[in-house]
This record gives C-alpha cells, structure tokens and sequence, in this order.
C-alpha cells in the first residue's frame, strides 16, 4: 500500500513539474476582460498584450489599455525586461524612467511598489485558460501599531484603500 501511494506522489509531482508556469511564454497573446474597481463597483474594459519579442527573449512588448465607457482610451506601452528567468526576475519599464520590480512566485507575477504615498500590489495570476489580474492598494503612511511588548515584534497594520480585478481571455 505504501508503495502505491508513494508511486501516485511521485507521478503527481512529475506532472505538476512538467506543467510549471513559464513566463512570460505562457502569457503571450492578447488578453481581454472587464476591469471591476472597488468600492465603486466601476467595470472597465481592459487588455493586457505581452509580445512579441523585442530583442530575443529578454525584451517583450507590455502593453495594457484601458477603454472607459466614456471615450479617452488609456494605452500604456510598456516592455518586459528579463532579469533572471530561472529565479523569476523581471522588471516592467514604464520607458519614463521608472522600473517596476516583478517576481514570479509558483503561477503568479507579483510586482510591489510606492508611489505617491500609496503602496500599491499587482498580482498577474494564470488559471487554466485564463489569467487573473489584481491590483490592492493602501495608504502607505497610514498604519496602526500594535505588539512590542517584551518579546513580541511591532506589528504594523493597513487598510486597503481601493481593489481592482480582472479576468482576461484570450
């Protein structure tokens, strides 16, 4: 018996190797969704294209769009720099001079950054057939401290200020 379930662990676990996230590969394409903003409940038409390939594969085209119901289409070209594939090191260049730091973490890209006094997450998930695209943020100079007491860290706490999500299709 225990031979068979260590015979279904290891086969289990030679598929989800050979399944593993590779990025950006698997996220090339064009992908569409309505982008929900909360509070507000707002939903705006979004896409994110990845690709192609600028300079071989450490440079891709980034490009997110935003279509608001009321005209005035919000086009960002952006390029994905590849800093390290096998760690999962990537940056977003803005072309503006700002680079965004990302890190790929089992099937998610995870970028965080300040600006403005807000703090802000992306998150850049797929799943199956299609990719799930958060964004949190707070307020980066509002915290409630709580802990320090003897032995027990300070703890800082935040409030989420606002949520967007959005699930893309090709």
């Amino acid at each position: 018996m225990r031979l068979f379930v260590f015979s279904l662990l290891m086969a289990w676990s030679l598929t989800s190797l050979s399944q593993k996230f590779q990025y950006p590969q698997d996220v090339l394409g064009v992908w569409k969704g309505d982008l929900v903003i909360e509070p507000s409940g707002m939903k705006i038409p979004m896409s994110l294209q990845l690709g192609p390939a600028i300079h071989g594969d450490s440079v891709f085209h980034y490009i997110l769009t935003y279509s608001p119901p009321a005209g005035n289409e919000d086009r960002r070209e952006y390029e994905l720099l590849v800093k390290n594939s096998e760690k999962g090191f990537f940056e977003i260049d803005e072309k503006n001079s700002i680079r965004l730091s990302e890190k790929v973490l089992g099937n998610k890209v995870i970028s965080l950054f300040e600006v403005s006094g807000s703090s802000l997450m992306i998150t850049l998930e797929m799943q199956e057939d299609r990719l799930i695209f958060e964004v949190f943020s707070w307020a980066s100079d509002k915290k409630t401290e709580s802990g320090g007491e003897g032995e027990i860290p300070k703890v800082y706490s935040y409030s989420v200020g606002g949520y967007q999500k959005a699930v893309l299709r090709k």
